[in-house]
């Protein structure tokens, strides 16, 4: 049984390579510093796993790495939880960057991620990750709630609230909106979250007061011109939006036409595009040659991963 999982700054996605989608947990994680130990996170998912029917004894696993964690030893620690806390028989690991291209239909591409933590801008050239021309921003999910709490929104009712308001105008208001915005909470509450709250999605489009950070589509532009040409042209004609900020109601038209020049590939969920790239990659029949085994791994140890699999930048 080969399995696919993503781990997300706030969630956990997992589920079988040959199924259209995963089995989603939402809310798994408060945050990075929920990545105590690489122990605890598998076996949360594999009690996670177990609640949905899947096994991890046995599996072979397409892991989805996220280029930021905890120390330079997560990921051999959690292949190590793999193969002898879970008993897996199979373990391969890919960078999300890479795995996204994956899941577009193309080995290059200009990856964004709109991430919780912020967003990302990653190269893939040929199926290499250039990581050394990653830019990074403050831009995402994190700023989105901060606004919600700022606006009176409980903590426990920010995710909720944020689904329900986290849209784009198909183009950017000439005037600003002032126009009042009453939420009704689960527990029945009215709160007056006011025009900015209430559209979240614009955040992504308007640069910050503070010059803490850039509208994503002049941080997009910066990006590609500072890449090098040869690079640019190889990336240029494919860039893939992922992440969970990217599929806010309205966000794909916005971006298009706040940049019409650009070829986008926007996926329909385009915060599992990490998780299809994991699941393609397992059922390819490849698979095994770039994957560590029980055998590989009892020879030569959790470091084996750095090698075998596609971790390398």
């Amino acid at each position: 049984m080969e399995l696919a999982i993503d781990h997300g700054t706030s969630d956990l996605r997992l589920g079988l390579c040959t199924s259209d989608t995963p089995v989603i947990h939402d809310d798994i994680f408060d945050g990075p510093a929920t990545f105590t130990s690489a122990e605890s996170v598998v076996a949360l998912e594999r009690h996670r796993g177990l609640d949905a029917g899947l096994s991890f004894e046995g599996a072979c696993l397409s892991v989805v790495m996220p280029v930021e964690y905890p120390t330079l030893r997560w990921p051999a620690e959690l292949t190590q939880r793999y193969f002898e806390g879970v008993k897996a028989s199979k373990v391969m690991m890919a960078p999300t960057p890479l795995l996204a291209t994956f899941a577009s239909g193309h080995a290059s591409g200009y990856v964004v991620d709109i991430g919780y933590t912020g967003t990302r801008l990653t190269p893939v050239v040929e199926g290499s990750v250039l990581h050394y021309l990653t830019i990074t921003s403050l831009l995402g999910g994190y700023i989105q709630d901060q606004v919600l709490l700022e606006a009176g929104v409980p903590q426990g009712f920010v995710g909720l609230t944020k689904k329900a308001n986290a849209y784009a105008r198909p183009t950017a208001l000439t005037e600003p909106d002032t126009a009042r915005k009453i939420v009704t909470l689960p527990d029945q509450v009215e709160i007056d979250i006011g025009p900015q709250a209430s559209q979240l999605g614009e955040i992504l489009f308007q640069d910050c007061p503070r010059g803490s950070y850039l509208s994503l589509p002049r941080l997009l532009m910066s990006g590609l011109w500072s890449l090098p040409p040869d690079v640019r042209k190889a990336v240029k004609d494919n860039i893939v939006v992922c992440g969970g900020c990217a599929a806010a109601r309205g966000f794909t038209e916005r971006l298009r036409n706040e940049l019409p020049g650009l070829k986008f590939h926007f996926d329909l969920r385009p915060d599992l595009v990490a998780w299809e790239g994991a699941a393609i990659l397992g059922q390819l029949k490849t698979f095994s040659e770039q994957s560590v085994s029980r055998a590989e791994y009892n020879e030569k140890g959790p470091d084996v991963i750095y090698r075998r699999c596609l971790m390398k930048y």
